[in-house]
């Protein structure tokens, strides 16, 4: 949670639930709701184009990252997801 999305991190298999579960929190919470995707492998990337082909063609009001293992992805540490709760990082990534 930070202070302008529900975030859900989830590994890139269960991009599906992801999409439920932000929407549902952001319902819960007023704010705008958030995706990362975490990727253990470059076979992991199709589900990457599989969220955003889905949050596109629904024109979903969800705000999407990837983080992890799959070439070209953001490593965990040099993106700051996880030591910055207070919403910098996707004040960032979303503007």
């Amino acid at each position: 949670m930070t202070e302008t999305h529900a975030i859900e991190f989830e590994f890139a298999g269960k991009w599906t639930e992801a999409v439920g579960q932000s929407l549902h929190y952001s319902l819960q919470t007023g704010k705008r709701a958030g995706i990362v995707l975490i990727l253990e492998s470059d076979s992991d990337r199709k589900f990457w184009i599989r969220l955003n082909s889905s949050i596109a063609h629904f024109k979903l009001p969800i705000d999407a990252r990837v983080i992890g293992g799959g070439s070209g992805s953001n490593d965990l540490n040099k993106s700051g997801v996880l030591n910055n709760l207070r919403g910098e990082y996707w004040k960032k990534a979303i503007s």
